[in-house]
């Protein structure tokens, strides 16, 4: 991948991926979080004008991933294809009704066997998938938006109570949505 101006943003890496590859399971949470955290920072701070900047980040990004996750021989996981399709579904369906009755039979397999693929593929179950997605989509609107009701960004982001997006997000982040903006936003009255 290369910036407008010509700066290949992933060469420093391209010699160790040419036939090895992260494992398809990244599920150390603390650490993914972390990198979350520059993730976000990159999106946020630096556009197409610092492409130098956003190669840093990409590298630190890289390294860090290389030094808390092995690398494996690449090869196809079985259901890739499949598992790309149901978590693309998921991105583009996450505030409809949801569960493993419903997407097993889009998908058209046995539930039993659509809930191990999708476990042993992505790591997680399919609930906890889910409810996952919805949050990150919750945050980002809440980030653009901060002023509106938390309870009806959590509808509308697909749960069907304000109390089982509180209890998920307490989950995932170990605070309370309040919580969390006013630490994004401390020079607000929330």
């Amino acid at each position: 991948m290369r910036t407008p101006d010509g700066i290949g943003l992933f060469n420093d890496f391209q010699n160790i991926f040419t036939n090895s590859q992260f494992d398809f399971k990244l599920n150390d949470r603390r650490y993914n979080a972390d990198i979350l955290k520059i993730l976000r920072l990159m999106q946020d701070n630096f556009g197409k004008e610092s492409a130098l900047i956003n190669k840093g980040f990409i590298n630190s990004i890289i390294g860090m991933l290389l030094h808390n996750y092995p690398l494996i021989d690449k090869k196809t996981p079985p259901h890739l294809n499949i598992i790309i399709d149901i978590l693309n579904y998921i991105d583009n369906n996450y505030a409809k009704k949801l569960s493993l009755p419903i997407l097993a039979n889009v998908f058209g397999y046995n539930k039993d066997y659509f809930s191990k693929m999708f476990n042993n593929c992505v790591g997680s179950n399919l609930n906890t998938y889910i409810n996952h997605i919805r949050i990150e989509n919750a945050l980002n609107i809440i980030r653009r938006s901060y002023d509106r009701n938390i309870a009806d960004i959590a509808l509308d982001c697909g749960f069907d109570s304000s109390a089982t997006f509180y209890r998920v997000f307490k989950n995932l982040y170990n605070t309370t949505p309040l919580e969390y903006l006013k630490k994004l936003y401390p020079k607000t009255n929330l």
